[in-house]
């Protein structure tokens, strides 16, 4: 993924074409599944690559459509959560907190910055994970 947002440099909008967008609908329906599953917010961000490849939309655009995606998703989850009585809201409030804090200064500086500050954040953020399970879970676990 780092090399594709690296590499790939969106001039302005692309009309997707119909075979795109198909693809982008059943793989968003795809990774909305695993995301359920897993809670994994790595599926979100497979969820931007695949709207900035399917449906042509910019780092910026694509960053902000998933995340109503996953607020919802987020949002389910803790419905059926909180019902089954396994959340500790002695914990989970501050995170919640901590998170809409981070959420809010995290939007106004993409606002601030524009789509070139959220793609070298993302490729940071990134490059930095697949350095983590490169040097942390393969290299210093042997």
């Amino acid at each position: 993924m780092v090399l594709f947002i690296a590499l790939h440099r969106n001039s302005g909008p692309v009309e997707p074409t119909p075979a795109r967008r198909l693809a982008g609908y059943l793989g968003a329906t795809a990774l909305g599944i695993y995301g359920g599953f897993f809670s994994s917010g790595g599926y979100t961000t497979l969820m931007t690559v695949l709207c900035i490849v399917c449906f042509g939309l910019t780092m910026m655009e694509s960053v902000a459509v998933t995340k109503p995606v996953n607020l919802l998703s987020c949002a389910a989850a803790s419905v059926v959560f909180f019902a089954g009585g396994i959340i500790d809201l002695r914990i989970g409030l501050p995170l919640a907190a901590a998170n809409l804090a981070g959420g809010w200064i995290g939007a106004h500086a993409a606002l601030r910055g524009g789509d070139r500050f959220v793609r070298l954040l993302f490729l940071l953020t990134v490059g930095a994970l697949a350095v983590k399970l490169v040097v942390g879970d393969a290299i210093l676990r042997r």
